[in-house]
């Protein structure tokens, strides 16, 4: 009998062990599902935030080889959390249709009414998502037998940021009350173009992780628009001055370029650009204000090549700092002075290169 309960002890173990096993199993497996269902939850959420979030155009419309573009570039189109969209013409809705994003076959639907047009109906399909960002996304279609493809692309304004006053602390970046997920913005750090509805905004600038403000100033963003913003030391505490960024300046073959002093302390600056002994281009600046730096934001094109960027002293033309730089077709330039002309070191004077696209 001992034997046997020995045999009858081992063997319960044994269901038992196998119980838990199957038992945590199964948590684990309604564990990831529920994750993974949370996972697609979230993603669908990201989706539907990122498609209501302000007003989309048609930016490419392409059956095969043959494009309708044009067709639509008097509509824009306003998605609905409610799974509604409107067709807007002059601001006007023209139509609605119903949208849905489905994350689990990476799709797009959309559906507008028999009473649409027949531009707004080419849009009646389930359309695969090719690739997406939160101000542009790409899909495609077999219609017809015929491969077409849709790009969508959000109306925004963009700025970036830049953190040129050496002596300042790290910001954080409160944008109407809301304070951005982005890094704290140290010493000659920059944002990256930041994208948002057009409209005038109120950017708040804290001391890293407080609500100590060090700088509150408004961006009346335009459609489509692209803007720098610098942030500079002024007095004992610093400013932001913001210029326009021309971002459709693109030439076959051509750069374009500009030159800001921002060097705290300086006298006149020349930014020149200097092409093998020659020297090219030159911008003669004090320290900027909100006034010359807009009336100078517009850049200069220049064939694309070696060349080398060069900081002097407008009194004496005496090389304080340069660059061995290629400049890119169809890239887009900024090049600044910046830091405290009086300071050595990593706040002293430096010469900083902007790639805007």
């Amino acid at each position: 009998m001992l034997y046997f309960y020995s045999l009858h002890l081992k063997a319960y173990s044994v269901k038992k062990a196998l119980f838990f096993v199957l038992l945590s199993t199964l948590f684990f497996i309604g564990c990831k599902k529920a994750i993974e269902k949370k996972k697609e939850e979230v993603t669908e959420s990201y989706i539907v935030r990122a498609m209501v979030d302000g007003r989309w155009i048609v930016s490419a419309y392409t059956v095969e080889s043959a494009s309708y573009k044009s067709e639509f570039d008097v509509y824009e189109f306003q998605f609905l959390a409610s799974g509604k969209v409107n067709a807007l013409k002059n601001d006007v809705i023209e139509a609605t249709g119903d949208w849905v994003g489905d994350i689990a076959t990476a799709t797009i639907r959309a559906q507008f009414p028999e009473t649409a047009n027949g531009t707004l109906k080419r849009l009646n399909a389930e359309w695969k998502i090719v690739r997406n960002s939160w101000i542009w996304v790409k899909v495609q279609q077999t219609i017809g037998g015929k491969l077409t493809d849709l790009e969508l692309k959000k109306i925004v304004s963009s700025v970036n940021i830049f953190h040129l006053a050496p002596d300042a602390p790290g910001l954080d970046l409160v944008v109407n009350t809301t304070k951005l997920g982005i890094a704290p913005l140290f010493y000659s750090d920059s944002s990256g173009y930041l994208s948002y509805s057009p409209g005038t905004f109120n950017f708040q600038f804290n001391r890293t992780a407080t609500t100590d403000q060090v700088l509150n100033t408004t961006l009346s963003g335009g459609r489509d628009k692209s803007y720098s913003m610098y942030l500079v030391p002024e007095n004992s505490s610093i400013n932001a001055i913001t210029v326009e960024d021309d971002l459709t300046m693109t030439t076959t073959g051509i750069a374009h370029i500009r030159f800001f002093n921002f060097s705290f302390n300086a006298p006149s600056i020349t930014g020149a650009v200097v092409f093998g002994t020659n020297t090219v281009l030159q911008f003669d600046r004090i320290f900027e204000t909100q006034i010359s730096a807009s009336g100078n934001q517009a850049y200069v094109p220049r064939p694309s090549g070696s060349y080398t960027l060069e900081l002097r002293l407008s009194s004496n033309a005496s090389v304080l700092a340069k660059l061995p730089f290629y400049l890119r077709a169809n890239k887009i330039y900024t090049f600044i002075a910046m830091g405290d002309y009086n300071a050595t070191g990593d706040k002293g004077l430096k010469l900083k290169i902007i790639v805007h696209n």
